[in-house]
């Protein structure tokens, strides 16, 4: 049976897809689907040896907000204590969507709105200039910045900016250092 090839529903995502897109570590990624009891269906495809994991989009929808508040800054341990806080059996969500199971999530009342206020306070302001304020103020303290802090700045994920080279320019007129000093990475900003 396991040579048998599985037809992949309408409404599914690979997995490793869908963690590209939310621009996340693949263990960072693991530990959500873990954290959020989400069991991903393991499907055989033609051509590929090994079985492909896939998520509904009903799962997939349940991770946004964790993605999302993660990309936005927030740290692991933050969301961790989030999630068990409100854990799966305790709120009311059902995060995981079998084969032959009903594809109606049903929520406890409330529940949504602590995603949704857990997401906005996570968020970054509409301000469109906030960016470029975040970096001068940071060019005028002339302060060091962990990689975390420097992504926060930015609007980007951590993994993001430890891809970054000495010398990048975030935007036209500024310039980022990377320091590396007693084994941690610092950054410096600074006006071009």
């Amino acid at each position: 049976m396991d040579s048998e090839l599985v037809p992949v529903q309408l409404d599914e995502i690979r997995f490793s897809e869908w963690i590209e897109a939310a621009g996340l570590s693949r263990s960072t990624a693991y530990e959500l689907i873990k954290l959020l009891a989400i069991e991903p269906t393991p499907r055989r495809l033609p051509g590929i040896r090994k079985q492909v994991s896939f998520i509904t989009a009903a799962q997939a929808a349940l991770l946004e907000p964790w993605a999302a508040a993660i990309k936005n800054g927030a740290t692991m341990p933050e969301v961790r204590q989030q999630i068990t806080q409100h854990a799966p059996g305790q709120s009311g969500i059902i995060p995981t969507v079998k084969p032959g199971q009903s594809q109606i999530i049903q929520q406890a009342p409330g529940s949504s709105e602590i995603i949704q206020a857990l997401t906005a306070a996570l968020a970054p302001p509409a301000d469109p200039l906030l960016v470029p304020r975040r970096l001068t103020e940071a060019a005028e303290l002339g302060c060091a910045l962990f990689t975390a802090e420097l992504a926060t700045l930015l609007n980007l994920s951590v993994s993001t900016v430890r891809k970054l080279e000495d010398g990048y320019s975030p935007r036209p007129g500024f310039v980022l250092r990377r320091l590396k000093r007693d084994n941690f990475i610092w950054w410096n900003v600074e006006r071009s």
